[in-house]
C-alpha cells in the first residue's frame, strides 16, 4: 500500500495529529491485507516517519532543485 500527500497544517503540528492519522491509516491498510506501506517523504519529515517506525529504503528525487525526498517503508 502507499500513502501519498499526507500533511498537517503547520499551526496544528506538534499535537500528535499526524501520528494519530498515520496509525489509523496503517490500521486500515494492514486490516485489508497490506504487508508493507510505502511513502515518499520530504527530507524535513523523515524524522516524523522514523518516529513512527518507518525506514528509508531508497533515495528519492530532488524536486524544484531543492526539495530532497526519500522513499520510506513500514512492514
Amino acid at each position: 500500500a502507499q500513502i501519498r500527500y499526507m500533511a498537517v497544517e503547520e499551526k496544528y503540528q506538534g499535537r500528535d495529529l499526524g501520528s494519530r492519522i498515520l496509525r489509523e491509516l496503517e490500521r486500515k491498510l494492514f486490516e485489508k491485507g497490506a504487508d508493507e506501506i510505502i511513502l515518499k517523504a520530504r527530507e524535513k519529515t523523515v524524522s516524523f516517519y522514523e518516529n513512527n517506525d518507518y525506514e528509508i529504503y531508497k533515495d528519492g528525487e530532488i524536486l524544484f532543485g531543492e526539495i530532497k525526498h526519500y522513499w520510506m517503508r513500514k512492514r
